[in-house]
């Protein structure tokens, strides 16, 4: 996530379309990084794809993706959890 107008030379997401829009993409593409390790099409092991999704969300979330984005835009001294929880209050 950021708010730059480009990305390779042609217009980011968020000005081709729109900011709901980049963020539907963007949820949609995490989505279907799980969906496809989850596959049973995915040639790894069980054992393998767990650690990949425990890996994902891990770098995803809170402590991760969603976490930074969070103290970017509003930063305080929060313990993430309790952040998260008055964060969804809302």
């Amino acid at each position: 996530m950021d708010d730059d107008d480009l990305r390779r030379g042609r217009p980011t997401v968020h000005k081709a379309f729109d900011e709901a829009s980049a963020i539907l993409a963007g949820d949609s593409l995490l989505t279907l990084a799980f969906d496809i390790i989850a596959d049973d099409a995915t040639a790894l092991e069980p054992g393998v794809r767990l650690k990949l999704i425990a890996a994902l969300s891990r770098a995803a979330g809170i402590g991760g993706m969603v976490g930074g984005r969070r103290s970017i835009w509003r930063p305080r001294k929060c313990h993430p959890t309790k952040m998260v929880l008055s964060c969804c209050r809302r």
